[in-house]
């Protein structure tokens, strides 16, 4: 009886076949996750900078600041899904 119930509970993953290949691949689907999390992230901080900076500047008109942290925000999302996907 000890034997199989040693035999029930001794199922060991990281014997199996193509279990490397799944480790490996969630490994860099996280890693992928994480990157887009922050690059998201940084490219909302940056053009909260970029608006902010160019606020303090009276020659440039008003209207068009938000399109300008619109244009940093979305660069800093491409950039970041090329690398993410990478």
């Amino acid at each position: 009886m000890e034997t199989i119930t040693n035999s029930l509970f001794s199922v060991d993953l990281l014997n199996q076949p193509g279990a490397d290949l799944m480790l490996a691949f969630a490994t860099k689907l996280l890693a992928g996750i994480v990157t887009i999390i922050i690059g998201f992230w940084l490219a909302g901080r940056a053009s909260r900078l970029v608006v902010d900076s160019i606020s303090k500047i009276d020659r440039i008109d008003k209207t068009i600041m938000p399109m300008i942290g619109a244009l940093v925000r979305y660069a800093g999302m491409i950039l970041t899904l090329g690398c993410g996907a990478w």
